[in-house]
Order: C-alpha cells, then structure tokens, then sequence
C-alpha cells in the first residue's frame, strides 16, 4: 500500500493577542502643561508687583534734630532735662511746625516738634544743649539721588530753610544747629 504524503502545512508564529494602539505619553504633555502654568503665574505676579511699585510709592520716615547751644540760661527753659527755646529761640519750642519741601519747593511733609532733651556742658549748668527731636512719617520721596529738598525751621520760617539731599535724609536725617 501506498500511502499518500500530503504537504504539511506551513508554519506560522502564533497570533499575538490584539492589543491597543499605544497612548501617547502623558507624563510629558502633562509636565509642559504645569510648566507653562507656574510660568503664566511668574509673570503674572511680576506684573503685578510692578505696577504695584508705581502705584504706590514707597513712604520713607525721617528724623531729625534742632538744637539749641545755649550760652546762658536765657536761651532755654528747662526743667529737669526737659527744655525748649527761650528768649531768642521761643520759635523753637513744642507745637512748632516744620516743614519739608521737595526739589519744586512743594510742601511733601509736616512735623510738630515736642519738648527737647537738655544737655549740660558745665559743671553750673548755664551753658549747654537743647536737643528738639522730630520725626516726618509716611514721607514721599521722589527724586534722583542728586534731588535737594529743604525743611524749613522755626515758626512760621523764621529761621529759614536748610537743603537736605536725598541721601543724607535717607541717610543721617535732618540736623540743624542754633546759636553755636
């Protein structure tokens, strides 16, 4: 007998399951996206606090000191070793208005002056200093550092105006002596 051989079949891998067609990576898109948004948010808040600046300019405080060298015990009236002008200097005493001007001579600042601290330079007592502090608050300054500004000192600005620039009232504050 003969047997008949037939042809094998061909071999073929097996079928892979059916599988999805890949996503597309998230985890880059997605970091792009929050990336994106912290910058929109920098720039956001930059703009914000520019246009804040010039809005609202910066207040500054400055202080400063009149004082009084008295010679004789006419200059000043003290008790203790609180004082204020006398005589000559009774324009420099509490309730007395300074005011400091800007570059334009503007009035930008207003200060009342209180009693002073005195300050002995003799064994008697007679000779010595007055020292009468002052503070301006909530100051604007505008200005380059070369703008000069000016206080005007004693009542009603009878003791006239002394030039301050920018850096020495940002710096050092307003001093000014009398009878020295």
């Amino acid at each position: 007998m003969t047997t008949a051989q037939f042809p094998q079949p061909p071999q073929f891998p097996p079928l892979a399951p059916h599988q999805p067609p890949a996503k597309p990576r998230r985890a880059g898109t997605i970091a792009v996206i929050v990336l994106a948004v912290i910058g929109a948010v920098a720039i956001v808040a930059g703009g914000v606090m520019v246009v804040q600046r010039f809005a609202e300019p910066e207040k500054v405080t400055i202080s400063g000191t009149e004082t009084i060298h008295a010679r004789t015990f006419l200059d000043v009236t003290r008790s203790g070793t609180v004082c204020q002008g006398a005589g000559g200097y009774s324009d420099l005493s509490p309730g007395q208005i300074i005011t400091l001007r800007n570059a334009e001579g503007q009035p930008i600042a207003k200060a009342t002056v209180g009693a002073g601290t005195w300050q002995s330079e003799s064994s008697y007592g007679s000779a010595g200093r007055c020292v009468i502090p002052f503070t301006f608050t909530d100051v604007v300054l505008d200005g380059d550092e070369n703008a000069v500004f000016t206080i005007t000192f004693g009542s009603n600005g009878k003791r006239g105006e002394v030039p301050y620039t920018l850096a020495e009232l940002l710096g050092e504050g307003a001093h000014v002596n009398f009878g020295a």
